[in-house]
């Protein structure tokens, strides 16, 4: 079931910003994507001045735009909504410190100073388009698209992300438990977001 799908990519977003913001650094992890991942843009800002690789890689292929993005996604599911896809004794906060609106901040600062937009995780696939467009978030989208994003990039199980929106837009049409009724709230209260990304990617070259 497509709704499954999404349960799922959102449980591995939200499991891995749980890993960045609570790890020691290992496995590439660095304080540039720790600070991401808590969307600390000051702290971001002063680690760059300081020399820190703005294209450095964790072993799954992230690099702190990614994680930049994956953090804004998961802050916007209501906790409620998280209960479709985490068990409740794991829902962990992944940053105590974390500022509102600190993760589309961070973004920002990471794409001016040159991050890579096209970047995709060699673990799981993820891209900050794909990642962008699930939230419904317009502005970030534009913002990619302006930084001459590839609308067509493979991303989350190998979809494009029109194709990506199309599942779930899909996904909104089948039933689903009484348990996931929050996120299909949020799935619904974002979509109107999505429809209006869908038609910016057309407009920028997007193909099914």
């Amino acid at each position: 079931m497509r709704f499954k799908a999404v349960l799922f990519f959102l449980l591995l977003l939200f499991l891995s910003q749980t890993v960045f913001a609570q790890s020691a650094e290992e496995d590439g992890e660095t304080a540039l994507m720790r600070a991401a991942a808590c969307g600390r843009a000051e702290i971001v800002e002063a680690l760059l001045n300081k020399g820190a690789k703005l294209e450095a890689k964790d072993e799954g292929g992230h690099t702190a735009l990614l994680v930049a993005f994956s953090g804004a996604l998961v802050a916007d599911v209501p906790a409620e909504a998280r209960r479709s896809f985490i068990d409740e004794s794991e829902d962990l906060a992944t940053c105590t410190d974390a500022i509102p609106g600190g993760h589309q901040r961070v973004i920002r600062l990471l794409i001016a100073r040159g991050a890579n937009v096209n970047i995709r995780a060699t673990d799981r696939g993820e891209t900050p388009l794909v990642i962008a467009a699930t939230l419904g978030a317009v502005e970030l989208v534009r913002l990619l698209l302006e930084h001459d994003v590839d609308v067509n990039q493979k991303s989350w199980d190998d979809d494009t992300v029109l194709q990506w929106l199309k599942n779930i837009d899909a996904a909104l049409s089948e039933p689903h438990a009484e348990e996931d009724q929050a996120l299909y709230e949020w799935l619904r209260a974002t979509a109107p977001g999505r429809a209006e990304i869908v038609r910016l990617l057309r407009q920028a070259g997007a193909k099914r």
